[in-house]
């Protein structure tokens, strides 16, 4: 059914479109970033308030708990996806009201990045909280022109995460716990993904061209639903054929900067695929049909793909913000 599902998925979201499908698809992703946004607000609470289902799981399940936060969530590394994408949110509206001239909600919302930032640490994934911060960089380089416009936003930015970031990291105990051995594995000096990589790698070293198929798995990980990375997933699974295709179709969205500098959405949209790219190193985001991401990250390339066909892009930021900008 995997295969199948993978298939459908695709044909529905890649294969065709139209205009007013282009901008159905638009308003499911505005209330996913809406539901990621609401996600890392009640995941802080329940960091807060001690709320950890895993926890609650692992105990019922097993007598004892590895200590990991999910808040509310299934999953910790999930959850701190999820939170990630979340930070990159609240600083896009964070950039918008500071170009509005509104400082008061920009401070607000820039405090709400933060307290994002610390519930996608809280997770344990060091590559979520990583790339969201850089991704979050990225979405404030592109959305200013002048140098100046950067450096009033940039340095206030850096001041506050250098006092911040620090003692997020040091009191984080799941940070803790991977520092010298990385993950499952300390006592091997290995990262919790290196039999998963070397896994994909032997699946892709046995069917370089075509790949061992959709959904297959070396013998001795059948059972496993992780294999540790989307890309070399990909390799593994499609070969060099399939690898190559994600490639273009991923090189084809890759917007002009006045594009992004200019509409505030595209710019959004951009970060936070370049985030969905990047973790996709480190989480099988691709090729994971029936997980949340999955949809989310082919939905997210066929919107954009479809914004340089249609040539506009629905204005999210009048949506939440309303119509009056003051551009500084």
């Amino acid at each position: 059914m995997r295969p199948l599902s993978m298939c459908f998925m695709l044909l529905t979201v890649m294969a065709w479109s139209s205009e007013s499908f282009y901008h159905f698809k638009y308003r499911l992703l505005f209330f996913c970033l809406l539901a990621f946004a609401f996600t890392s607000i009640i995941n802080f609470y329940a960091k807060n308030v001690g709320i950890n289902y895993y926890n609650a799981v692992q105990i019922y399940n097993w007598g004892s708990s590895s200590g990991e936060f999910s808040g509310f969530t299934c999953h910790p590394m999930w959850m701190s996806a999820a939170c990630g994408i979340g930070t990159i949110f609240f600083v896009y509206a964070m950039i918008v009201l500071y170009k509005r001239g509104h400082l008061q909600w920009t401070i607000f919302f820039g405090l709400v990045s933060l307290a994002s930032l610390w519930t996608t640490m809280q997770g344990g994934s060091r590559s979520a909280s990583g790339i969201a911060l850089l991704c979050c960089l990225f979405l404030i380089l592109v959305s200013f022109q002048s140098a100046t416009q950067k450096r009033k936003i940039l340095i206030p930015i850096i001041l506050i995460g250098l006092l911040a970031i620090p003692t997020m990291v040091t009191d984080n105990e799941q940070f803790k716990k991977k520092q010298g051995g990385l993950g499952l594995y300390d006592d091997q000096g290995k990262t919790s993904r290196t039999d998963l990589w070397q896994a994909r790698w032997d699946e892709f070293k046995s069917a370089p061209v075509f790949g061992i198929g959709f959904g297959v798995q070396k013998k001795g990980y059948e059972n496993s639903t992780e294999t540790g990375s989307g890309w070399l997933t990909a390799l593994a699974q499609t070969g060099l054929i399939g690898f190559s295709l994600i490639c273009f179709l991923v090189y084809k969205i890759k917007l002009p900067l006045n594009d992004l500098r200019t509409d505030s959405t595209a710019a959004l949209f951009e970060a936070v695929m370049l985030f969905l790219l990047l973790h996709s190193f480190f989480e099988a985001y691709m090729f994971q049909i029936g997980w949340y991401m999955c949809l989310f990250f082919w939905l997210l390339l066929s919107v954009l793909d479809d914004y340089k066909t249609y040539d506009t892009m629905p204005d999210m930021e009048t949506e939440l913000f309303g119509e009056s900008i003051n551009d500084h």
